[in-house]
């Protein structure tokens, strides 16, 4: 997903230490096996565009808990440093369109979808009407896990053998 997002034209930097292009690469190397499920993003159109973004995805969801088998995403800048003044939240590196993602069990094809369907200005993406109809079908499957937000009626294979493992 990060080597995806570093890709698209409307994210501007990526932050994940799996990517060679992260400024502690090689460092992240020698202490991890794996690198993890959490990186950020900015978006080159701020604030606007991460919004945006943020009420369009249907697969992924919006939480300010980065914890779950599901993707989660938020918007540090207004919810878990909202309180800090404008200056600390620039000093700790958090700017309008940045995002933090937790990924999640999903498949990263349907993930690369979501994320490119949510991010054209426009609302046509390059996967045409088939996208649309597809979005309809996440948005189905969305609404298939209930008010308390659990996994229900998800027929992702990863997702059933983590329920059976746990």
């Amino acid at each position: 997903l990060g080597e995806w997002l570093e890709q698209h034209p409307a994210v501007s930097q990526v932050c994940y230490p799996g990517l060679a292009s992260h400024p502690q690469h090689d460092l992240a190397k020698r202490q991890m096996r794996q690198f993890g499920t959490v990186l950020a993003f900015e978006l080159t159109g701020g604030r606007d565009a991460a919004e945006q973004l943020l009420d369009r995805v249907a697969l992924v969801r919006c939480a300010t808990s980065l914890g779950g088998p599901e993707t989660l995403m938020c918007h540090p800048m207004t919810t878990t440093h909202a309180s800090l003044t404008p200056e600390e939240q620039a000093s700790s590196g958090v700017t309008p369109g940045l995002l933090r993602v937790s990924v999640g069990l999903e498949d990263v094809d349907d993930l690369w979808r979501d994320l490119e369907d949510a991010a054209m200005i426009d609302g046509l993406s390059r996967f045409g009407r088939e996208q649309s109809r597809r979005r309809l079908r996440l948005e189905r499957r969305r609404r298939a896990r209930g008010a308390h937000g659990g996994l229900r009626g998800l027929p992702w294979t990863g997702l059933r053998a983590h329920r059976e493992h746990t």
